[in-house]
Order: structure tokens, then sequence, then C-alpha cells
């Protein structure tokens, strides 16, 4: 689709003589009504844009792609990267576009910028298994004209001449197999695009099977394919022989290639994939049946007979965009134990009968989400086979110095891949379940995200950036309606390569920090919004660096319950950001503030697996390191923080208020439990033989209040007497007193023994849950912290990631 984005010279030019020395060119400046903003407009595309002239006469336009326009000499453009206007340019993705205005004897104009984000109007054209509706969107004050019977939509004097008329934005319900077509043109101006053509095809919803016994896949360019795909049955079960026979694939790849050159999904929009497992051709490299393999087959090249990708370099091999459903036909990828019943992700575990795809030799991406809405990937393990040519495992991109050693990028690659499920902000309405993704040289989880994106039982552990890398490396936002809902998701031991194979219970084979070109944070967001985020049941444990999504994503409502964070390098909780109001509730959660905890050896980890790790207790050692708007009112409440940080609590106000102007707010704390743990340790950012503070406010206009809290071990607290009980909270197998080491609190046990303060000494507030953390139904009065009474129960923390299918470890 095109579009004019026309740009006009404000001014005439200055003709008197003995004046032109000193004329300055007026900016060229975009034309009232177009734009109502002047930066991160989101349209369609990708545009052709043209600039006008108003037939100025001798007047030179100069533009540049994402930098400066020059004209050092006036009247003429300087060259690359900046270039001289003579005919329209088209520009896709996220861009910046300068334009000036030069003319020899005058000065230049000032420089005329616009930062624009391009964006396909969804969803794709495409085949699918329903009608679906079309949502159509055309730049910021513009008018679009549609037609569905196959003519092509017209415009005169701004008024369709043959079409539907939209006022910039709506939505189309298609029927059948149609072809859409549209234009769109500038009230005022009338300049029409050229006319943009999807075709939508509507066919039965199918099942496809993905067989270790099935075959390869028919197509018109491989008519030698020996299975259609749509029944769940071997190649063996139709006699063996034939083409085009009603049996499953035996390679996941073949839903989108036909390994002869065909790239395009045979899945329709609302149709559904069940692997239930993959069968390697002989000629691929290191083979792992029955795992299905992403990317190319070998590291040399991806020629025949393995043209899976054919004429698409090693590190972009993955598949086309996605078949979208909607929001009553989703697009399924289920593995085999979803039909069985048997799928079991808790815990950052996997048991049951998951289906595997890995990915290798060198994908950048490995899954491509980009585009995607109403897509559930439900019973899928997910990872990378790590390692160098001869089985040496080998790390690239995250972490020096390279241990044990680096990868190859060039061919012959060595089998890793970087990034697992690939998304943008127009990623929408995804649900994962029962999803393991691990061993990622970066991240499992990568890119920002749209709305409706549901997480239930899933874990992204052991890869060597964070769980999800929300930041795609350009600081690009999230739709301004994203939200994310997770229950039972864990991260951890983010930071650290896996080792491949398995043999440790715990196979973070080399961590990496900040301080030694690593990263690690669990979820770990950039400069954007997010409408909504709740967590319930989640865990972020033993990661390199922060266990939560940073100051940096502003989410407005938030909601965060019956999770843990235990031993992370950084701060176990981060949130905050420049949204007013937010509102938060903290309930049920478990804390162990130990950020030196990897600085010694973890049982179940290889040796020297922290051998490169030095960046302990990072900015400050806060526990919890947040930032509130503004008119907030949050919730704090039936928590029990236990540990050695420096500072549990850290509270400021975003920029640019940090520090110094008010934002008047209020935190309200109530029923929980602050255990600290003075510190052996005498080095930055701990003060030897300092207690832990509780609160620390950045903003004295932040309001804090507590009731009912149990405050032992810390300085800096609430007064008290009252309800604030300031006694030990006698855990169940408490530690002992002194200075105990933190692996002590590795295995801590949260619930309160038969002599506690404790027990029904909490208050009742609105939101207070029906149980504790572990599901024991609240008694009344409730009990103070996130833990009811419960003899002998242990809560293990120690053996977190431990990766199991059946009963061995592999």
């Amino acid at each position: 689709m095109k579009a004019f984005l026309k740009f006009a010279l404000l001014a005439a030019l200055g003709m008197i003589p003995g004046w032109l020395s000193a004329q300055t060119l007026a900016a060229p400046g975009l034309i009232p009504g177009i734009f109502s903003t002047a930066t991160g407009v989101s349209f369609n595309g990708p545009f052709t844009f043209q600039v006008v002239t108003n037939g100025l006469a001798g007047v030179t336009f100069c533009y540049a792609f994402n930098a400066t326009p020059a004209a050092t000499v006036a009247g003429t453009c300087d060259g690359a990267p900046t270039q001289t206007y003579s005919a329209p340019f088209t520009i896709s993705g996220t861009t910046q576009v300068q334009v000036i205005a030069t003319q020899a004897g005058h000065t230049n104009s000032a420089v005329t910028s616009f930062t624009y984000t391009i964006a396909p109007f969804l969803p794709v054209a495409g085949t699918y298994a329903f009608n679906p509706t079309v949502q159509l969107s055309g730049p910021q004050g513009t008018n679009l004209v549609y037609t569905t019977n196959g003519t092509t939509p017209t415009q005169a004097a701004c008024s369709p001449t043959n079409g539907t008329a939209l006022a910039n934005a709506g939505t189309v319900a298609l029927t059948g197999t149609t072809t859409l077509q549209f234009i769109s043109y500038v009230p005022g101006i009338c300049a029409s695009s050229s006319v943009n053509t999807a075709v939508y095809t509507v066919q039965a919803a199918t099942t496809w099977y993905i067989r270790t016994d099935g075959g390869t896949r028919f197509s018109a360019a491989v008519p030698t394919g020996q299975c259609n795909g749509k029944f769940d049955a071997s190649y063996a079960s139709t006699g063996g022989t034939g083409t085009n026979q009603n049996c499953a694939y035996n390679d996941f790849r073949y839903l989108y290639s036909d390994n002869n050159g065909t790239i395009g999904w045979v899945m329709a929009g609302g149709d559904t994939a069940i692997i239930r497992g993959c069968t390697a051709l002989a000629s691929q490299q290191n083979p792992s049946n029955p795992n299905c393999r992403l990317g190319w087959d070998t590291g040399a090249n991806g020629n025949p007979p393995n043209s899976w990708c054919p004429g698409t370099a090693n590190q972009v091999c993955f598949n086309p965009t996605m078949p979208s459903g909607d929001a009553t036909h989703h697009t399924k990828i289920l593995g085999q134990c979803v039909g069985a019943g048997n799928c079991n992700t808790q815990n950052g575990t996997v048991a049951g009968n998951t289906s595997q795809l890995f990915a290798g030799f060198g994908l950048t991406w490995s899954f491509d989400l980009r585009g995607a809405h109403y897509v559930d990937i439900w019973g899928i393990e997910f990872t990378t086979h790590n390692h160098q040519t001869g089985g040496t495992n080998c790390t690239i991109g995250m972490g020096s110095p390279a241990f044990p050693i680096g990868c190859s990028s060039s061919p012959p690659v060595d089998d890793y891949a970087q990034n697992g499920f690939f998304f943008n902000s127009t990623s929408s309405n995804i649900s994962f379940q029962d999803v393991y993704a691990h061993g990622f040289n970066s991240s499992p989880f990568f890119g920002p995200i749209g709305p409706g994106i549901l997480m239930t039982r899933v874990a992204s552990n052991f890869s060597a950036q964070a769980g999800w890398q929300f930041d795609d490396g350009l600081s690009s936002p999230d739709d301004p309606a994203a939200t994310i809902d997770a229950s039972y998701v864990t991260m951890n031991w983010n930071g650290c390569y896996e080792e491949y194979p398995i043999v440790h219970a715990i196979p973070a084979r080399v961590c990496y920090d900040t301080t030694s070109s690593g990263f690690g944070d669990s979820w770990s967001g950039q400069n954007t919004t997010m409408t909504r985020f709740t967590c319930d049941h989640c865990t972020s444990d033993y990661n390199t660096k922060d266990a939560f999504i940073g100051p940096h994503t502003a989410i407005t409502n938030m909601s965060m319950t019956n999770s843990e964070s235990i031993g992370n390098m950084g701060a176990d909780w981060k949130w905050g950001g420049l949204v007013a109001p937010q509102t938060l509730s903290f309930i049920n959660n478990l804390t162990v503030a130990s950020c030196m905890r990897l600085s010694a050896a973890f049982p179940g980890t290889p040796s020297n697996y922290n051998q490169f790790l030095t960046n302990f207790c990072r900015a400050g050692g806060n526990a919890f390191a947040n930032v509130i708007t503004a008119g907030s009112n949050w919730l704090i409440a039936n928590n029990t923080v236990v540990g050695y940080n420096p500072t549990f609590f850290l509270f400021d106000c975003p920029l640019p208020t940090l520090n110094f102007s008010p934002c008047a707010s209020t935190i309200n704390f109530t029923n929980n439990i602050f255990y600290g743990i003075t510190s052996g340790y005498t080095g930055a950012p701990f003060n030897p033989g300092q207690a832990p503070g509780l609160y620390f406010f950045l903003n004295g206009s932040i309001t804090s209040t507590g009731s009912h809290n149990i405050e032992f071990g810390i300085r800096n607290g609430d007064t008290c007497g009252g309800n604030i009980i300031c006694s030990d909270p006698l855990f169940v197998n408490e530690p002992s007193a002194g200075v105990p080491p933190e692996s002590t609190l590795d295995n801590f046990n949260f619930h309160p023994s038969s002599s506690s303060p404790a027990l029904l000494a909490g208050t009742t507030y609105t939101g207070l849950p029906a149980t504790d953390h572990y599901g024991t139904a609240t008694t009344s009065p409730p009990v103070i912290g996130a833990a009811n009474q419960a003899t002998g129960v242990i809560s293990p923390t120690a053996l977190k990631g431990v990766v199991v299918k059946g009963a061995k470890i592999q």
C-alpha cells in the first residue's frame, strides 16, 4: 500500500535583490491536519512519501533516514546519508525522516523531522478456517475507500466514486473468499494512494499432524512428496509407497516449507497442528530424534537436500508470518501431551510428554510470532542444543571471555541459537501453556508485545541474556494496550548458559553478569508502557541481574500474588515508571534477599559455574527498587521478606521529578514479615555489622503506612509498638543467631512455628486472599506473612530449574 506524505514550504522565497544572501529558507512543514503529533505515529505500510515543491524554482530538498541531512554548499545536498529529493521514496519499519530546503544564495532552512512506525494492517492476507474481520487503518488524518467485489476503489473531490468510505480506520467483515482493495487520501488534498490488494481465502478448518513415522511433504514443487499431512497416520500405514498419501509429515518444518523452495504455511488461520515427533533426514547434522529441528539442517549451507530456507542466511531461516486466528478460532501448535492430558511444566521442570522443538546453526530468532494474533502454543519444549562441532559447548553474544570456547557464526556454523519466540508490538492474543523454553544464547522470549499475552505453566530458564527480553535493541515500545496475564511462570538461572547434554541437576555451565559482558534479568523491560501485568505463582530465582521487569516498563495495573524471588544478584522486585496513577497489589509473596548467594558454591551446579561473576548486589543492593507516580496507592500485604541485602525497599518518583519535585503517593504495608540478617560481607554496598535497612525513600512526598507488620533484625523501619511487632517471627527451622552463610536460606521454611507472634495477629483488608501462599485457607484473624502455620512443611528452593523427563535427568 502507498500513501503520500507531503512536505511544503510554509513561506515563499524572498526575491528582492540585495536581500538574497540574508534570506533563510522556511523549513519544510507538515500540512496541518495530516498528523497531530510530532513523533511516533503508527500506520500501515510500507509507504511511498513525496515532497511537494510547490513549483519553487531552484530549491533543492535534502533528506536522510535516521540522520540529519546536510547541505554544506547551499543548493547542493552533501550525499550519503543525505539524499537529494527527485522522486517519491519508500520507507518501512520504524524510520525517522528529516528534510531541509536549500538554495544557492540562501541560508538553509531548519530541519523538519518526523518518526514513523510502519506496521501491517491486520490480519495479513491469506487462508483462514473462518470468515476474518480485517482492521483497516491509514495514516492519521487520512480517509479510506475499499471494495470487496473485485472492482478498483476510486475517489474524486475527496468522495468515493467506487467503493465504501471509512474515516481513517474501521473494520471490514469478510465472507468466503474475498479480494479486498483499498486506497487512502488526505481530506483537502484528495490525492489518492495506489491501490492495496489483499486476498482472503476461507476453507474448512484442518488438523495437521507431525509424526516420527510420517513422510515428506507433497507439493507442486515436490511431486514425489509422500504425505499430505492431514491424517494422524504413518506413511507405512498407507502402504509405504506412492505420493500425496493420507499420512502425517515427519518434520515440523513441512508445515511452512516443502524443503525445495516453496515457503508458506500449509495451515490456515484457525487450523491446528499436533506434533508427535520428527525424524531427521539422513543428511541432518546432529540429529536428535524424535525432537524437531528448526533452521538449517547443517552448519555448512542450506543447499539441497536441506533447502528449508532457499536463498536465506542461516541466521534468519525461520518460519514465515504465522496464520492468525480470531477470538473464537485460534490457530494452535500443540505438543502430543495436550491431547494425552499429561503436560506438566510447573516449577521450571518438564515432565510428561511434551514435544521438543530445538533450534540451531546460528538462528538469531527461532519461531516468528511478529504480527501473529490468536495463536495457542501448548505442550512444547523449546530449546537449542548449544554445541560446537565436535560436541564442545560454546558461547556467543553474551559473556566474556567465551567459555570454554566461542561459537562460530560463519559457515560452517556451530549448532546454537540466540533467541526463541520472536515478537513485536503487533503480536497479540497469544497463549503459552505447558511450555518449557531454555538454553538459548540470548532469550527464549524476545521482543515487545501487544495485548492479550497469556502464560500458564511456562518456564524460561538457563538462557544467557534474559527469560523474556522485551527490548529488541531499538527500545521499540509495546502496544499501548499491551497486557500479560501469567500464572505458574518460572524464570530461573538466566544469565547462565545451559550445558548440553544436561548432566548436572542445575545445568548452569557458566554464568555472566553485566561486568563480564553478560546480563541476567528474568523479565527484562524497555522504556514503554503496559496496560496490565498480572503474575500468580511466578518464580524468579538465582538470576544474575534483576528478577523482575525493571523500572523501565510503566505498568498501569499490576498484580503479583503467591510468587517468589530468591537469590538474585540484582533487585528481586523492580517496577514503576511514567504512568499516573498506578494500581498495585503485591500479596502473599516470598522473597529471600541474598544478592551474594551466587558468589559461593551451589549444590547441583558445575563447580566453576560462577567463575566470571563479580557484580553482586548491583545498584546498591536493594531487594525492592520501585518507582511510584503521583496519585498512586499501592498495597503490599501478607508477604514474607527475609535476607541480608543492605536495603529491603527503595522508593522514588519517576523522571523528571526524580529526587526533586513532589509526587504524593501512598504505599500501604499490611500483615508483612520483614526479617533481616546482618551480613558478614564488608565490601560495598555492605557496611560492616549493619542490619538491613527496611525503607529508603528518595523523595519525601511518598507516604508509607505500616499496619500489623513484624519487623525484626532491620533498621529504618516503623515505630515499634501498637500493631507493629518488633520481635523474632520464630519461623520453623529459623537460622541460628550470628551471621549464617547465605546458603542457609536456600531451603528456608517460611512457615511460622506454633509459638510465632505472627499467628492470628494480622488484620483484614479489602483484597485479603482466601488462602496463603501455599493454598492453606486464611485464618480469622489472618496470620501475618505469606504462610500460615504448617508444622514440618519445608519450602525447597535450592534445586529450581531441574530438567526432568520421565524418571531420569537428561
